[in-house]
């Protein structure tokens, strides 16, 4: 920044210093020897006092304590600021009176037409997915279903974290953010910015894409978009207008508290027309009771939690090895140390409890199998039967013991199990 040359940058420069006049100590002492020129009866002259007031300013505007935190601040947070300096401002002529604030910014008028403990916690899944040879990352806000697409320009933590801060930054800071376990997530880089920005960080469980089921469902939906639709902008517009099944309104309305302009002629009146959201939690856990029945309809019964220490077989590819429950890592999540001393992640839904020992065999030489007396059925399913013997083999080792299991007059299927006809058929003739 060049020196002022008149009164009028002179000006211009003062105002700009009186902005962060609260967090710079000594102001008015420091800045005399430039606002001594702004007096009618003093001529313009530039000497070596004003230069070093000038250059003190601006080594002090620089340090002010507020750059650091507010210049990365969301734009939400810069909206809220600005609120908040202006009622301190003018403390003195608003307290004790009712006063209307207005503003423009749509996301922050959604929040403040409710109260504090009605506002939603902000929760977003975010997920990377691949297109016509172009990596794409996909937010959805939990809450309202609201998506946001960019391109990315690389696949890497950094490129990953600037695309996130420029959403934060049009919308608002997230209270969580699960994401799935690419590498990009999983960096060291991914969390330190988490702590940065004030956002829990969870990743759902390795190899179980349903953890993370509606943003896998907005991948699909944005695939679709973008493989069916000449202009995909257009088409991420009209779907952020259309109304959500059962709960009667839109992403945008829910997201923004108002409806969008798209091409399709719309009332003006609905357009400025506020979001009423009176019953809106209870639609939605109407909706969500719905879709739970449904679901539950095919997805079995409810499996029992596991204990630390627990023998389980862990799904590994598609092999089962063997193992035992460290403890549990999140609600659906354990962590499975196996006998090779390594330790998995995994859903409950690829692990399952066992009675059953492996005999531990050398070499070459073949496992012996124990007698199917010796068989036991543990409490969760048939299919979970297991050969009750000595020790357990090492993982590698497994499969070559189920090659031996195969060869014998057991039906074994793909992934272990051991397979009894019914007994209806034991009558005929083989």
């Amino acid at each position: 920044m060049k020196p002022p040359g008149n009164v009028k940058e002179l000006m211009t420069f003062l105002g700009f210093v009186q902005y962060l006049g609260k967090f710079i100590p000594n102001l008015s002492e420091i800045s005399a020897p430039l606002r001594h020129l702004l007096s009618k009866d003093v001529a313009w002259h530039w000497e070596e006092e004003q230069m070093k007031s000038f250059e003190k300013l601006k080594q002090l505007v620089t340090e002010a304590r507020s750059i650091d935190s507010q210049q990365n601040y969301a734009q939400i947070e810069k909206e809220t600021l600005a609120i908040t300096f202006g009622c301190t401002k003018l403390h003195q002529y608003i307290f004790g009176r009712h006063m209307v604030v207005e503003s423009d910014h749509k996301p922050l008028q959604s929040i403040f037409r409710k109260s504090l403990h009605s506002a939603p916690p902000r929760l977003q899944r975010s997920n990377i997915f691949e297109f016509e040879n172009q990596q794409y990352l996909v937010s959805v806000d939990h809450y309202s279903k609201w998506p946001e697409v960019v391109k990315l320009p690389r696949l890497s933590s950094y490129a990953t974290i600037q695309c996130l801060k420029s959403q934060f930054s049009r919308n608002e800071l997230p209270d969580k953010v699960l994401t799935d376990n690419g590498p990009q997530f999983s960096s060291k880089e991914f969390r330190d910015f988490s702590k940065e920005y004030g956002f829990v960080y969870v990743t759902s469980s390795p190899h179980f894409p349903q953890a993370s089921g509606q943003a896998e469902r907005t991948v699909t939906t944005v695939k679709n978009l973008l493989s069916k639709a000449k202009d995909p902008y257009k088409s991420l517009l009209d779907y952020g207008k259309t109304n959500i099944e059962e709960i009667c309104l839109s992403p945008a309305q829910m997201f923004l508290g108002r409806r969008l302009k798209t091409e399709l002629p719309t009332a003006s009146l609905l357009l400025s027309a506020a979001t009423s959201s009176s019953d809106l939690k209870m639609r939605m856990e109407t909706r969500k009771t719905k879709q739970k029945v449904y679901f539950d309809r095919h997805a079995g019964r409810e499996l029992r939690p596991l204990e630390s220490g627990e023998k389980i077989v862990m799904k590994h590819g598609n092999d089962w090895i063997p193992g035992n429950v460290m403890n549990k890592h999140s609600n659906r999540s354990y962590l499975v140390k196996t006998s090779d001393g390594t330790i998995y992640r995994r859903n409950r839904k690829h692990i399952r409890p066992t009675a059953a020992e492996f005999k531990r065999y050398q070499d070459s030489k073949e496992p012996e199998i124990s007698d199917s007396s010796n068989l036991t059925i543990t409490k969760e399913s048939s299919d979970e039967i297991l050969p009750k013997a000595g020790s357990t083999p090492q993982s590698s080792d497994l499969p070559k013991y189920l090659e031996t299991v195969k060869s014998s007059s057991c039906i074994v299927s793909r992934s272990g199990h051991v397979v009894k006809p019914p007994k209806k058929f034991e009558d005929f003739a083989n």
